[in-house]
């Protein structure tokens, strides 16, 4: 099994799904060390962790579910620099 399938069905079964943990851009950023510049430019190009946003519009909230960023950052881990990790 791969290692993020395997990391995103411990993440379920770890987390009851009513318990959800929503994070604005700015927590998300301070909580991962990764400007909030980043996660705009990751969610405009794609590639980044998955978020909700309520509406197309420029100012609309944005929020992340802990859950997914940290399925994210598992697939991201390197073990060295000529690692191409999971997403690749």
């Amino acid at each position: 099994m791969p290692k993020l399938k395997q990391f995103e069905e411990q993440t379920i079964n770890y987390y009851n799904a009513n318990d959800m943990q929503l994070l604005t851009p700015k927590e998300l950023s301070q909580k991962i060390k990764i400007s909030e510049k980043i996660l705009q430019t990751l969610r405009m190009k794609g590639g980044g962790p998955k978020f909700f946003k309520r509406s197309n519009s420029k100012g609309a909230l944005v929020l992340y579910d802990w859950k997914d960023v940290l399925v994210y950052l598992e697939s991201h881990k390197r073990i060295s620099t000529s690692d191409a990790g999971d997403s690749q």
